[in-house]
């Protein structure tokens, strides 16, 4: 699709636990080696940290995630995007 001429860029295909285990991937959930996320700041740094260990794992952790827990609680879209940090 074109807009203004220019060609509008593709979101990638978001990616999701649920559709794991929908393909037969099991996907453990360990409630007890999960942090209690009770602040912005224990939330930033439990991201930061699940973000390096699947990168340094190699996951191509950029893109869409689906966070589903296939129960009545809400789902998340989180969405990574790699930081160029060189022109600070």
């Amino acid at each position: 699709m074109r807009t203004n001429g220019r060609a509008r860029p593709r979101k990638p295909p978001s990616r999701s636990v649920s559709t794991a285990a929908a393909a037969g991937v099991h996907v453990p959930i360990m409630t007890d080696d999960l942090p209690a996320v009770t602040s912005d700041e224990e939330f930033r740094e439990a991201l930061a940290q699940i973000i390096t260990i699947a990168h340094d794992n190699g996951v191509a952790v950029q893109g869409p995630w689906l966070c589903r827990n296939g129960d009545e609680t809400a789902s998340w879209e989180a969405v990574v995007v790699e930081l160029d940090e060189a022109g600070d």
